[in-house]
């Protein structure tokens, strides 16, 4: 079943629409709701949203370039929970609470790079996320546990300019996953 923009079911606005459901939160409402069925109450399920913990996958997989202190344009979004929007590259956590946040970059060979990667939210470097990435094969990972006392913003910036080609194996260059805890 392919959707976009599924309204609610007409007439009836405080049920889930299953297609509209699984559009927004990436996972279906047959498994949030195992018991759900034809005659089911979808009501149900929209109360889970707020009990669901917010869940975010980032990736980018395509050549890129980056001015300096510019965040990776993530691409591909997984977006689980009412909590966490994505948009031009950076992740909006809107409830507070607690997360575990995790990056991965690989920069493919023959990539001429000279930067460090880190974490920011609301343009601020978050302690201990700052990783350096000095020519083609290297890897920088970090995580982090962070409290968001109201509404952030999340990226993940490269303080100098950089260019990374394609992987020549379609792996991703760049992921970033957030987890509510």
């Amino acid at each position: 079943m392919f959707c976009l923009g599924t309204p609610r079911i007409k007439n009836r606005p405080c049920m889930c629409d299953p297609c509209d459901y699984f559009c927004r939160y990436g996972v279906s409402i047959s498994r949030a709701c195992p018991n759900s069925g034809p005659c089911f109450d979808f009501s149900q399920c929209c109360d889970l949203l707020e009990e669901m913990p917010a869940y975010a996958y980032l990736t980018h997989s395509a050549a890129f370039s980056l001015q300096a202190n510019a965040p990776v344009p993530f691409t591909g979004p997984k977006v689980q929970g009412n909590s966490v929007e994505h948009a031009d590259g950076v992740l909006r956590i809107t409830k507070p609470g607690v997360y575990h946040v995790r990056y991965n970059v690989k920069a493919p060979a023959g990539t001429l790079a000279n930067t460090t990667f880190v974490l920011r939210a609301d343009g601020e470097d978050i302690a201990g996320t700052q990783r350096a990435v000095s020519g083609g094969g290297a890897d920088a990972m970090a995580e982090a546990i962070i409290e968001v006392a109201e509404a952030a913003a999340l990226g993940l910036y490269s303080t100098n300019a950089v260019n990374f080609p394609a992987s020549r194996t379609g792996e991703s260059l760049a992921t970033m996953t957030v987890t509510e805890l």
